[in-house]
C-alpha cells in the first residue's frame, strides 16, 4: 500500500495488469508485445508555450514494467507520437533491469497543454539498437550525460557533432571510482584539487546561446562552470569562498545573481541564456529566472553588459566544462556534476522550466496509462471454444 499510495502521490498512475489495447490508437507493429501511454500532466507545461523539438527524459521509476518484458539490453524500447505509429527519436544511456536502473531521452516534435501524449513500446526480441544521437536537434553542440568511466579520460557528446570532453589532460587524474549519484542516473565527482574537463570542438555560429548544468556542490569555493574563449570570459556557480553568488565575468565586466550561498549537498539546475540583442544574460536558478544583484562597473539601470561572446568560432581554442581552460586548483568545483548541455539558440524561460521539472522529478512529470498488449486473451478460461469432430 505504501508503495502505491507514493506512486500516486509523485504522480505515476499505479500499473494494472495488461489489458486489451485502446479502441482507435493503431499498433506500432505486431512485433513489440506490449506499450503504455506516456502522459506528461498539464501543470508541468506552460498553458500558452509551444516548445518544439524538446528534449524529454524518462527514468526507471516511471516506467518500471518494462524491466520484465524488454529485452535485456533494453534495445527495444521505442516511443511513438500519441498516435501509436510514429516514431520518435530516442537514445538510451542507462539501462539495468536488475537495479531498475533506467535514463531514456526521446524528442518531442511539438509539447504543448494540447500535444502532450506518447507511447512507449517493449517486448521485442528481434527490434534493432537506434542510433544515438538523434533526440537532439542541430541547435545543440554538446550534451553530456556522464555515463562514462571518468578514469577512460574521455566524456561523450551525444549530439551528432561528436563534441567529445576531455578528461585525460596533465594532472586531471580521473579515476574510475570518480563517480557518484546524479540527478539522473551516475554524475561525475569533482574532487575540487585537480578535476577538470577541456574540449576543442564547442563552438556556437552566433553570440546567442544557453549553457546549462546541474550540479551538487560539497564544499564553498570559486568554482567556474564554463570558461571560454574569445577574452577568456566565464560563468561561475560561485563567485568565491566570501560571495557565493552565481557570476558572469569578463575582463571589464562582472555581474552576480542569487542565491546567496549557494545550497550545499544538493543537485540544483544551473541555466545562463546569453542574449546579444537585448545585451542581457538571463540566469534561471532551479528553471526560475533570477535578477541581477550587482554590476561591475556600478549601473543602477543595467543594460548591454553582455556585448556577445561566440564559443570557440574557430573551433581551436579550448573550453572549460565545469572548470577552467586552463588547470588551476583554486577555481576547480568540488562536487558532482550531471547533465551538461550547450545550445546555439537563446532558450526561453517556458523552455527552461520545462526541462527543470522533467529532469528533477520524471515521476511527477509523467502520468501513466494501463499496460497494453498487442493481442490480449479477453478472459483466461475456455468459454468461446467449440470443438470439432
Amino acid at each position: 500500500m505504501l508503495f502505491a499510495a507514493t506512486m500516486m502521490a509523485t504522480g505515476a498512475a499505479a500499473q494494472s495488469p495488461a489489458t486489451v489495447r485502446k479502441a482507435g490508437v493503431p499498433w506500432l507493429d505486431s512485433a513489440w508485445s506490449y506499450r503504455v501511454l506516456l502522459s506528461v500532466h498539464p501543470t508541468m507545461l506552460d498553458s500558452t508555450a509551444t516548445l518544439t523539438t524538446f528534449p524529454l527524459v524518462v527514468d526507471g521509476a516511471v516506467l518500471s514494467m518494462v524491466f520484465a518484458r524488454a529485452r535485456s539490453d533494453g534495445a527495444d524500447i521505442v516511443v511513438t507520437r500519441s498516435d501509436g505509429t510514429t516514431r520518435l527519436p530516442h537514445e538510451l544511456v542507462e539501462y539495468d533491469s536488475g537495479t531498475g536502473s533506467l535514463e531514456l531521452w526521446f524528442q518531442a516534435e511539438t509539447l504543448s497543454s494540447g500535444s502532450a501524449d506518447f507511447y512507449v513500446y517493449y517486448g521485442n526480441s528481434t527490434a534493432a539498437t537506434v542510433t544515438p544521437g538523434a533526440v537532439w536537434a542541430s541547435d545543440y553542440v554538446a550534451v553530456y550525460h556522464f555515463a562514462e568511466n571518468p578514469g577512460l579520460g574521455v566524456l561523450k557528446d551525444y549530439t551528432s557533432a561528436g563534441n567529445d570532453g576531455r578528461a585525460d589532460q596533465g594532472v586531471s587524474n580521473w579515476t574510475a571510482s570518480d563517480v557518484g549519484p546524479g540527478v539522473l542516473g551516475q554524475g561525475w565527482h569533482f574532487n575540487g584539487t585537480s578535476h577538470f574537463i577541456n574540449t576543442a570542438a564547442i563552438r556556437t555560429q552566433d553570440a546567442g546561446y544557453t549553457v546549462s548544468a546541474w550540479m551538487k556542490h560539497e564544499t564553498r569555493g570559486t568554482d567556474f562552470t564554463f570558461q571560454a574563449n574569445p577574452g577568456f570570459w566565464h560563468v561561475s556557480s560561485q563567485a568565491s569562498n566570501a560571495t557565493n553568488n552565481i557570476q558572469y565575468q569578463t575582463g571589464t565586466v562582472d555581474v552576480r545573481w542569487g542565491p546567496n550561498p549557494i545550497p550545499l549537498n544538493e543537485f540544483h539546475q544551473f541555466t545562463w541564456v546569453f542574449k546579444p540583442t537585448a545585451g542581457i544574460i538571463d540566469f534561471y536558478f532551479d528553471g526560475m529566472l533570477q535578477s541581477p544583484l550587482s554590476f561591475w562597473p556600478p549601473d543602477t539601470n543595467p543594460t548591454n553588459y553582455y556585448t556577445g561572446f561566440p564559443l570557440n568560432p574557430n573551433g581551436t581554442d579550448l573550453v572549460g566544462i565545469m572548470g577552467p581552460i586552463f588547470f588551476n586548483s583554486l577555481d576547480l568545483m568540488n562536487g558532482i556534476g550531471d547533465e551538461f548541455r550547450v545550445s546555439d539558440a537563446e532558450k526561453s524561460g517556458a523552455w527552461v522550466a520545462t526541462s527543470f521539472r522533467n529532469q528533477s522529478n520524471p515521476a511527477a512529470f509523467y502520468a501513466l496509462g494501463n499496460e497494453e498488449q498487442a493481442t490480449p486473451l479477453d478472459s483466461p478460461s475456455w468459454s468461446g471454444f467449440k470443438a470439432r469432430y
